[in-house]
């Protein structure tokens, strides 16, 4: 019994890990998509992101890269043109996990997940500003 708890914790700690690996991805994205590196802030989220699901850290349908994919999907409405196809599709992929993991009745839908009530609402709030932003791009 006492090798599941451990285990459970250790994977829970590498999780937290990845969550904070890809925050600040993020928010190094945000600063350098500030600056006008637009190609430098999308290219960092998105290696973070690939690193973390290639050592299984999060599945492509973790809510946990949700952040990531909204700022995938900024930083290609940002450099317009043919990038807002792949905008769209990182909101579309966002939209379906978010929707996916939370269309049970408890609202999140993962117990794994590291992620409470209040980032889901954060979440559907900024997939609705982004799908938004999109649609004023086009």
């Amino acid at each position: 019994m006492f090798p599941d708890i451990v285990e459970d914790n250790q994977k829970r700690k590498r999780k937290q890990q990845g969550k904070d690996e890809m925050n600040a991805a993020v928010y190094a994205a945000k600063r350098l998509i500030i600056q006008g590196h637009h190609e430098a802030g999308n290219k960092k989220v998105y290696e973070c992101m690939t690193k973390l699901i290639g050592a299984k850290v999060f599945r492509e349908n973790s809510l946990e890269l949700l952040p990531a994919f909204f700022m995938l999907a900024e930083a290609n409405i940002i450099m317009g043109g043919s990038r807002l196809k792949k905008a769209e599709e990182f909101l579309i992929a966002a939209y379906w996990n978010l929707l996916k993991t939370t269309s049970d009745d408890k609202g999140t839908g993962n117990e794994e997940a590291l992620i409470d009530k209040d980032d889901i609402q954060r979440f559907w709030s900024s997939l609705h500003k982004t799908f938004g932003k999109l649609f004023l791009a086009q």
